[in-house]
């Protein structure tokens, strides 16, 4: 049973609110046109609905789950139609490079709102919550890998003469510390990606950042280590010569 639903849907309680409502005028018993709920019921119910046996075509009557049958496969088609229709909105009204990657920021921003808030629900159960967050993730990644990030030229970012993991990790200090406004972890990593080139000592080179999504909370989770960043950091901060430059 898929309906079909929008990210909206799924953050704003009164849209939701509608979603219970549809499900529940599918069951037999229901009278048309007539709301079931007047608020958002908490945890899972069923429905019972009229099928046809594919065998013997037989009438039965079968009971839905509101998250396993229509819930849960709702989330599921909605980064992959939204990617559809994006690539549709672009490859055939958009023609300048630069009009698709201001479309393509406009709407990154908007799913960074929208991630925000799906963080704060408290009315869809932990798999559909996850499973919601993840189709948000999934459209964010799209956006900034394929129109984003290729529309930043190199020579439009600033070059950094520190390696990819000691910018990151002066930034996720400053951000932690609240010395610039926090951002998302996906927000983090774009923002980086978009702004700064780090620098390889081996090849003299200047090199994208490129990460993975993983990347900022495997370093806040202790899965990736720091140490050697966080030492070049203190080195490189605390000494006079750092500072005397502007004397």
């Amino acid at each position: 049973m898929i309906y079909t639903t929008t990210f909206l849907d799924f953050i704003e309680e009164t849209r939701f609110l509608k979603l219970q409502n549809k499900f529940a005028s599918y069951d037999v018993n229901s009278y048309p046109y007539d709301e079931t709920y007047e608020k958002i019921v908490e945890g899972d119910f069923k429905v019972l609905e009229k099928d046809i046996n594919p065998i013997t075509e037989e009438e039965i009557f079968v009971y839905k789950s509101f998250y396993e049958d229509f819930i849960i496969p709702s989330i599921s088609t909605l980064a992959g139609r939204y990617i559809n229709y994006f690539k549709n909105k672009t490859e055939n009204e958009m023609f300048e490079e630069e009009k698709i990657a201001s479309f393509a920021r406009h709407q990154l921003n908007r799913l960074f709102k929208i991630e925000i808030k799906a963080k704060e629900i408290n009315y869809l159960n932990d798999v559909s919550k996850d499973l919601f967050i993840k189709q948000i993730k999934d459209v964010i990644d799209f956006l900034s890998d394929d129109y984003i990030i290729p529309s930043f030229s190199l020579d439009r970012k600033i070059k950094v003469k520190m390696n990819k993991t000691d910018i990151i990790v002066l930034f996720l200090l400053l951000r932690e510390n609240k010395k610039i406004v926090y951002y998302t972890n996906t927000e983090f990593r774009l923002i980086l990606e978009k702004t700064f080139l780090y620098f390889n000592e081996k090849d003299k080179t200047y090199y994208d950042i490129s990460t993975k999504p993983t990347t900022i909370s495997d370093i806040l989770n202790g899965n990736r280590p720091i140490n050697n960043s966080l030492k070049r950091l203190k080195n490189l901060f605390q000494g006079e010569e750092f500072y005397n430059t502007l004397n």
